[in-house]
């Protein structure tokens, strides 16, 4: 696929076609040069008897096109373009069907209110946006005389696995050393995973960061990647601020981000990493948003974790034998009974309770054991659905499986109330068991 560049015939955009061109000889594709005027006159001469006003720019890119293909011997198609420039590269990417688009370091700063051109590239483009600052990197890698140190930034979600499959892609064009960064609040963690706050508010608890790791090696599964080094980090700060400290420190030569949506709310853009990646670090960076052409689902959890919810009544046991049903040959099980402490009490403590553990035990199928599959008992005090949740994220489960409602009465409202919460508020699929029919 295509290889869209954009210049201004200056040196750094010079450099940054070079790059693009050494990297599409690399996968024999092509380059598609594009150059946006800045003369008010283009918009209406453009494609009219006219557009010999605009014969000086048109000479320059040709020949700006044709010194590539001849140093680098790689097709080069040309474009000269009027309008702004993040709209001329948008169309020019769509109507070639490229596969990533390259600027160079952002050809104008503007204020608040107009964002740079890359940073309104980023918005727009729905390609991978290579923005090049330091070529040198690229220089040495693309000649084979290092690797690459590429890092992404990874915050679990869809967007930043989308990053990691591309910065595994580049894998095609040389030697790469990948490294995935999380930046995670110390505070925020404990309490999504249901662990003690931490100590040190500064610093994430070893069982925090063994979570954070699970999610991480799952996500790489996902995406077919193969890091070479995981860093999980603390951070209170906003994670662009911390992702830039450490691609300085570490000397990556290009990071990675993803970009969540498309948007014209400014207030969305403004609150993104990608936006404050581009503002906050001044290595290359790559912003990968959504394709135009819809993914396909990922399951990014495998079926070896299982949590199961019981009050210990019969409705409330109905969902712990599809538990077992969705286990396979050495799968765990977490079978789980909550204890409501009330509104205040959200801490998912356990609870030393041998009996109930016990209670839960008897609950066990029959050949369950015969098939390897382990059972972890939980007795926590806390409110039912965010504990739930809680575990479910601690052990990374694939599936939570709970009974629509428990016993009779007023608690079977309570029951249903927490299926639904824990259903808004999981990020694994729900299992919900409907009581039988009178």
């Amino acid at each position: 696929m295509t290889i869209v560049v954009a210049t201004d015939f200056s040196p750094a955009a010079d450099r940054s076609a070079r790059i693009a061109a050494k990297m599409a000889a690399r996968i024999a594709t092509r380059v598609h040069m594009v150059h946006v005027s800045t003369d008010s006159r283009a918009p209406f001469v453009l494609g009219t008897a006219e557009e010999h006003l605009l014969a000086p720019t048109r000479k320059a890119l040709v020949e700006a096109a044709e010194r590539l293909h001849a140093d680098e011997h790689v097709e080069v198609e040309h474009e000269l373009a009027a309008g702004s420039i993040p709209d001329a590269l948008a169309t020019a990417a769509e109507r070639v069907v490229a596969s990533m688009v390259v600027v160079s370091s952002p050809l104008r700063v503007m204020s608040r209110l107009r964002s740079s051109t890359a940073e309104s590239l980023a918005r727009q483009v729905r390609l991978p946006l290579l923005v090049v600052r330091a070529p040198d990197a690229f220089d040495a890698w693309l000649r084979g005389d290092r690797p690459l140190h590429v890092m992404v930034g990874s915050d679990l979600g869809a967007a930043s696995t989308r990053a990691l499959r591309f910065a595994e892609s580049l894998r095609r064009f040389g030697q790469v050393e990948l490294s995935i960064v999380s930046v995670a609040s110390p505070d925020e963690t404990t309490a999504r995973l249901g662990l003690a706050p931490p100590v040190d508010p500064e610093i994430l608890p070893p069982a925090a960061i063994a979570a954070i790791e699970r999610e991480i090696a799952e996500q790489t599964r996902a995406a077919c990647a193969t890091p070479d080094r995981v860093l999980v980090h603390a951070g209170t700060a906003g994670p662009e601020t911390h992702l830039a400290v450490l691609a300085e420190s570490e000397r990556a030569d290009l990071v990675v981000v993803g970009c969540r949506r498309h948007s014209w709310l400014e207030q969305v853009w403004y609150g993104s990493i990608a936006r404050g990646i581009l503002r906050a670090t001044s290595t290359n960076i790559v912003c990968v948003p959504r394709s135009l052409v819809d993914e396909q689902p990922v399951v990014t959890r495998t079926s070896g974790v299982i949590v199961a919810a019981t009050d210990l009544s019969p409705l409330g046991d109905a969902a712990v034998p599809y538990a077992y049903s969705l286990a396979p040959n050495g799968a765990t099980v977490h079978l789980v009974h909550c204890i409501d402490a009330g509104p205040f009490n959200t801490s998912g403590n356990a609870v030393p309770d041998p009996v109930t553990h016990r209670r839960l035990l008897e609950r066990v199928p029959s050949g369950a054991d015969a098939r390897g599959v382990h059972t972890e008992t939980h007795v926590l005090a806390g409110r039912p659905a965010e504990t739930l949740v809680a575990l479910a994220e601690r052990v990374h489960a694939s599936v939570i499986c709970l009974g629509s409602h428990g016993r009779s009465g007023m608690n079977a409202a309570v029951m249903g109330s927490v299926a639904q919460e824990v259903v808004a508020k999981s990020l694994c699929p729900v299992l919900v068991v409907p009581r039988p029919r009178e």
